[in-house]
């Protein structure tokens, strides 16, 4: 398995500790987590010190997971999100979505391939 060699990633996750274990899972796989925010609106207010090369974006299970992707987008970082069920990223390269559950394995490679360029299997 091929691992993220510093990669700087921004958890967006609203459950906390949903969020420090991406985190951490992250963070045993070589990437630099810059910091971890329960929205995007929360992490577009604290852009962080240490700009972030990819997004790991989970969704709340009430909200609209297209409206999620869309907000992700805006930010122009490849981003891996994170939902329910299968959702859309639009054809993009440099995005994809991991249906939870997922395991260690499928985070790392989902987010390799979404910084990487070579977006959805």
């Amino acid at each position: 398995m091929r691992d993220l060699l510093g990669l700087r990633v921004l958890v967006v996750e609203p459950d906390r500790t949903l969020a420090c274990v991406l985190a951490d899972a992250l963070t045993l796989a070589g990437a630099s987590v810059v910091a971890m925010c329960s929205d995007l609106a929360e992490a577009a207010r604290s852009r962080c010190i240490e700009a972030p090369q990819a997004l790991v974006v989970g969704t709340r299970p009430n909200h609209d997971p297209e409206a999620t992707v869309q907000s992700a987008r805006g930010w122009g970082l490849p981003f891996l999100l994170t939902c329910d069920r299968p959702v859309s990223v639009g054809g993009t390269h440099n995005a994809r979505c991991l249906i939870k559950p997922f395991c260690y394995h499928e985070l790392v490679e989902g987010l390799i391939g979404c910084a990487s360029g070579e977006g959805a299997p």
